[in-house]
């Protein structure tokens, strides 16, 4: 598998290695997903930190969102940051 881009951010390779994993799940799964297929695994993320006791910071959470509007359209870009400003994420 080729390393992705954002897997080479300091961010990335400064994070504690069970949120790199979750990262990379999620990474995997959100692939060709749109918007809509792609929010829960936001969700289940969010069940996985706080099931380890862990939460993304503000710059990890921006690199989870870069893994899930890779590869989506414009619309699509559109719609998660009205619901992304909704959510106050």
């Amino acid at each position: 598998m080729q390393q992705e881009k954002w897997m080479e951010d300091p961010v990335f390779q400064k994070m504690d290695p069970r949120k790199k994993k979750i990262l990379m799940d999620i990474s995997k799964q959100s692939k060709g997903k749109s918007m809509q297929q792609a929010l829960p695994l936001i969700l289940s993320a969010q069940t996985q930190l706080k099931s380890q006791n862990l939460s993304f910071t503000p710059k990890e959470r921006d690199t989870l969102f870069t893994i899930l509007t890779h590869d989506m359209s414009q619309e699509e870009l559109a719609k998660f940051e009205v619901l992304k400003k909704m959510m106050k994420i």
